[in-house]
């Protein structure tokens, strides 16, 4: 184990939800490098909402041990008699070491003893200030603010004067100087960072940000299956490649077979021609004895005669 790590977790109840009173909620979060499980929820004091709260979200912390990259998340909901069923829409966690993120769909309702078992459909990085990336951020360089360029100010003999004009130039060029400075950090400064944040954040369907944007918002099923994490692409790409591979032994197979019906065939027309020309042969063969026999009876018949 790496050490203890904080869990922030977002616990998202479906609008569709009955409401009235749940019950025990167990949750085992399962990694590469093992598994922690953060037990009776329904006893933690949220840090924001209200857990198992119709169409709302509950922020949740725990401290456990570091379990690497997250493979899957265990529900288990322990309903008595008394409790109501519960309708999850879905489950995010966030580990705060490494600041990966990660979406658990799940839209399920469950009731009495269930046990559902989740696996992680969106992932990203995101830093301490809430931004979002593909992979792991790297380290903001020093001061992290951009800082407008220096403009150097014309002197007196770039003025093209002297004396009492040049320094009224010159003074005139500063005046100039600080009034653009001032327009350039006061309101374009503020619409450039805007335009990148913009740009940075990639407001667009089909973008990472939206996608977790979505997922935060709670509406997981607009980036269910339409990008995952690297984790899950990989594993994707290896089950296409099994199947590939699975398809190429069946076709090769397919062709073998085929290869053996044909020659199977062959041997059987073959055999079909001979077996036909040997009841050709025995045809004749009958047909001639036949010719033979008449033939003797005739020169019998005239003898006698």
């Amino acid at each position: 184990m790496s050490g203890l790590t904080s869990y922030r977790l977002w616990i998202y109840t479906s609008s569709d939800d009955s409401g009235g009173s749940k019950a025990q909620l167990t949750l085992t979060l399962e990694g590469t490098l093992g598994t922690v499980t953060f037990e009776h929820l329904e006893r933690t004091v949220p840090r924001q909402g209200e857990l198992f709260q119709s169409g709302h979200c509950c922020e949740l912390y725990q401290e456990a041990e570091e379990i690497g990259s997250m493979l899957k998340l265990t529900v288990v909901y322990q309903a008595t008699g008394g409790n109501k069923p519960w309708n999850l829409a879905q489950i995010i966690m966030r580990e705060s070491k490494s600041g990966v993120v990660s979406v658990f769909p799940a839209g399920r309702t469950l009731s009495g003893r269930e046990l559902l078992v989740l696996t992680p459909r969106l992932t990203w990085y995101e830093d301490r200030y809430g931004n979002c990336y593909e992979e792991a951020p790297t380290v903001p360089p020093a001061g992290g603010q951009w800082q407008w360029p220096a403009m150097p100010l014309p002197s007196a003999n770039e003025a093209g004067a002297s004396g009492l004009e040049a320094s009224r130039l010159s003074h005139h060029a500063q005046l100039q100087y600080r009034l653009w400075e001032a327009v350039a950090k006061e309101e374009i400064a503020p619409l450039v960072d805007a335009a990148l944040q913009d740009l940075a954040q990639q407001r667009t369907p089909g973008t990472l940000l939206h996608e977790c944007m979505q997922a935060a918002a709670g509406r997981p099923a607009s980036s269910i299956g339409s990008k995952g994490s690297y984790e899950e692409l990989k594993r994707r790409n290896i089950e296409l490649s099994s199947l590939v591979t699975t398809l190429e032994q069946e076709h090769e197979a397919k062709g073998r077979h085929a290869m053996q019906a044909d020659a199977a065939t062959k041997q059987l027309q073959t055999e079909k021609e001979n077996l036909e020309k040997q009841l050709r042969d025995k045809k004749e063969q009958l047909r001639q004895t036949q010719m033979l026999r008449d033939n003797t009876q005739k020169s019998s018949a005239c003898v006698i005669a």
